[in-house]
This record gives structure tokens, sequence and C-alpha cells, in this order.
């Protein structure tokens, strides 16, 4: 398993995206890197990677909640215009 993390001037690590790729959960070989994981022994390490699970899910949880309020108002404008008329 590698990954390089350029540090940021704030001192906090930054990660490419195709790095992190690995790590989402549709991706292939998942189990395989989660127990590369495991057998690092590193808690910080752990806690990190579910940190990203976490978040990622919820961006994607976000994204989809962002589209069906987009459809609503469509759907409400669209409405509104024919009223209006």
């Amino acid at each position: 398993m590698y990954a390089s993390l350029v540090y940021a001037f704030d001192g906090k690590p930054t990660y490419a995206m195709g790095e992190l790729d690995y790590l989402k959960a549709d991706a292939q070989g998942r189990e395989f890197t989660d127990r590369l994981i495991d057998r690092e022994g590193d808690l910080s390490l752990k806690a990190e990677v579910h940190r990203f699970h976490m978040v990622t899910n919820e961006l994607e949880r976000m994204e989809t909640v962002l589209v069906e309020n987009e459809e609503a108002w469509g759907q409400l404008a669209a409405a509104k215009l024919g009223t209006i008329r």
C-alpha cells in the first residue's frame, strides 16, 4: 500500500484524488485495501480512512438531495410560469 502525502502550509496532509480512489466504497479491491490498513496497525491511519469513508458517503447523499431539489424547483418554476400565462 502506498500513498504519498504532501503537507500544505498549514501542516495538514493533502492527497491526490487519484490515490484516494482506492479508498472509495465501490473501488475494486477495497477488501484487500482494508486488510492492508488493518495489518498496518496504525490507528490514526484507520481513523483517517474511516473519516474519508464517512465524508464521501455524506457527499454522495448530499449530491442526491441536491439533484432531487433541483428537479423539484424546476417543476415548481414551470408550474408558476404556467399560471402566469
